[in-house]
């Protein structure tokens, strides 16, 4: 059976490329703030392949029933979320090479603006200069 693509290459060479790019994982921590800006940061549009990756990175990102509950999440308008700080619990999220490149592209970009705010600094420091986290 072929399954029509579109392009040029055959299924299985879409999917072993999945496969390579699934291998290339890295563990990141992630606090509240920063797994919403990077939400934010993410691309709505990208190439079919991409837009695979940023469903996934975007669901991995996302908060569970149990966080909503713990942090009663709410929105005090203007696009703002507001959380019950009583801890700033942080997550270990796997992305991928190309969702952190990305994230690095759409954080030099707001520096190349001058647009870079408070709340980029951890992620600019962890995607871009590649300091630990």
């Amino acid at each position: 059976m072929h399954l029509d693509t579109g392009a040029s290459r055959p299924p299985f060479q879409i999917l072993y490329k999945r496969e390579q790019i699934r291998e290339i994982l890295i563990d990141m921590k992630l606090d509240i703030l920063e797994r919403i800006v990077i939400s934010g940061l993410l691309p709505e549009k990208g190439s079919f392949i991409n837009l695979g990756l940023l469903r996934k990175a975007k669901e991995d990102l996302s908060f569970t029933e149990e966080e909503h509950k713990k942090f009663n999440f709410r929105s005090i308008g203007d696009g703002r979320i507001e959380w019950d700080q009583t801890e700033d619990p942080v997550k270990d999220i796997q992305i991928g090479d190309v969702v952190s490149g990305m994230i690095s592209n759409a954080l030099k970009d707001l520096d190349a603006k001058e647009a870079i705010e408070e709340r980029h600094i951890s992620l600019y420091r962890k995607f871009v200069l590649k300091e630990d986290n």
